[in-house]
């Protein structure tokens, strides 16, 4: 698999967590900033929370143990939505990944006359390549799933089996018996 393709998936994966977390950060900031000007407000005697107490309150919007309040400073009203925010994305991309899994084994199972490439290293990405450029529907069976040329080949609509390929119950996931190629 090229360099590029490889790192363009690679890359996708690292983006969408990365604004997930980003998103978390943003929760977690500008509830420590709304946290403190919830409690200067509420408090008329001048007695501040620590910054460790207003942290915690902090995380806990992140954890949605937030009372609901008309009275909130607009920051923690922006850090309850950037806290729903990571929540939902992060519950929907691992909803996706799941998902994902279980089309591409379904996927797999339907197969006939097809390849399995044993293996996702230099010689198997090209013999993935060749194939494809062959138009011979294949699978892919790789050990590593962090094998980085994983991402890429599935961006080209091949599906790719995470498991031992002299495993008995993995190929026949990969419906190796009644694939054309070996």
């Amino acid at each position: 698999m090229p360099a590029k393709q490889r790192f363009r998936g690679r890359r996708r994966l690292q983006t969408t967590w990365a604004l997930i977390a980003i998103s978390a950060l943003i929760a977690i900031v500008l509830g420590v900033v709304g946290s403190a000007e919830y409690y200067a407000a509420s408090a008329g005697n001048g007695d501040s929370p620590s910054p460790l107490a207003l942290l915690k309150d902090s995380v806990r919007l992140l954890l949605v143990e937030s009372s609901t309040c008309e009275n909130f400073p607009s920051a923690l009203r922006l850090a309850r939505f950037f806290a729903f925010l990571s929540w939902s994305a992060a519950a929907i991309k691992g909803f996706l990944t799941f998902a994902r899994k279980r089309i591409e084994l379904a996927r797999c199972r339907r197969q006939r006359d097809h390849a399995v490439v044993c293996g996702l290293g230099r010689l198997g990405a090209q013999l993935v390549s060749d194939l494809r450029s062959q138009d011979i529907e294949t699978i892919v069976v790789e050990l590593d799933a962090e094998n980085l040329d994983i991402a890429a080949v599935r961006a080209e609509g091949i599906p790719v089996m995470v498991g031992n390929a002299t495993s008995a119950a993995t190929l026949r996931d990969a419906s190796a018996q009644r694939a054309r190629y070996i």
